[in-house]
């Protein structure tokens, strides 16, 4: 079991990791895995086999970027920090998913004036990534996109004020992410 989180306790917010090896009945030393000035938060972990994926906010480049970092050994050792975004606006609420070496990240981003979601993926386990796509286009905001990978599936679902009020909708690549298919509203709530 892998957990990752915000923790306050060195000032700023950075991102900690801990995993159990006996399914949650124990619990290792935590690992503190952002070590900057910067403000470090909203994170999310992905695991296929020994390796984990993780993915947050960071502050540091002077707005909201997405960063990545991934072990390759159950969490005993860390690679570097990768930045997967580059933008003037903010880049928020990444969500990561992972089946084998496919490796997808969607986040909300707010640079075209109202926030849309985007995806990147990597097919090599994290090593090398695609190119940023937009998956909406709309004129309000789509935030809190959630991501689930398997195989050349990926599903993903996001909160979207289009209609008015805030929806769940969901969307289907069924080739790895190079196409998607429409948008489909999940809820009628008024």
């Amino acid at each position: 079991v892998h957990a990752v989180w915000a923790d306050l306790r060195n000032g700023n917010n950075e991102i900690y990791y801990k995993r159990s090896t006996d399914g949650g009945a124990s619990w290792g030393a935590d690992t503190r895995l952002t070590i900057d000035t910067a403000q470090s938060w909203n994170t999310s972990v992905a695991v296929s086999g020994s390796s984990i994926h993780v993915v947050w906010i960071d502050s540091r480049a002077g707005n909201w970027e997405i960063y990545y970092k991934r072990s390759t050994d159950n969490g005993t050792s860390w690679g570097a920090d990768v930045r997967l975004t580059s933008n003037a606006s903010y880049s928020e609420f990444p969500s990561v998913s992972v089946s084998g070496s496919n490796l997808h990240v969607v986040w909300a981003d707010n640079r075209d004036g109202n926030y849309e979601i985007y995806n990147k993926h990597s097919a090599d386990g994290g090593v090398t990534w695609s190119a940023e796509t937009r998956l909406t286009n709309n004129p309000q905001f789509s935030l809190t996109p959630s991501v689930s990978v398997s195989g050349n599936s990926v599903h993903m679902d996001w909160r979207d004020f289009r209609d008015g009020n805030y929806e769940i909708y969901y969307k289907l690549s069924t080739d790895a992410g190079t196409t998607w298919g429409g948008d489909l509203r999940l809820t009628n709530n008024i």
